[in-house]
């Protein structure tokens, strides 16, 4: 492809303001990075969560999601018996973070 070929296509000026545009959007993204980092990790979102993974959603312990499972302050299912594997519905999420969102006026009143 030659120069005039192109010049055909895009001259100095539109590259120019292309490469403001794309740093305009680098500069919204980098933001919305910093906020999403600053704000924890973002849920993806499962049918279930193990206790380690629903425990760093929630900001809590492996051994405080299955305390929680055993005595029945989140509902969860012990799958293959006694000592197998706990998990934690996405909807017990859901809850704890409307329950949170609830009270949060009244810590702030």
């Amino acid at each position: 492809m030659t120069l005039q070929d192109l010049q055909q296509i895009a001259t100095k000026s539109d590259l120019l303001q292309l490469k403001a545009e794309i740093g305009e959007m680098l500069d919204e993204l980098r933001t919305l990075v910093a906020v999403t980092q600053a704000s924890g990790p973002v849920p993806t979102k499962k049918p279930f969560y193990s206790p380690k993974e629903f425990g760093a959603l929630i900001g809590v312990s492996r051994q405080t999601v299955m305390r929680w499972a055993q005595d029945g302050t989140i509902k969860a299912v012990q799958k293959g018996g006694k000592r197998c594997l706990w998990l934690v519905p996405h909807s017990e999420l859901e809850r704890l973070q409307e329950e949170a969102d609830d009270l949060e006026p009244q810590i702030l009143n």
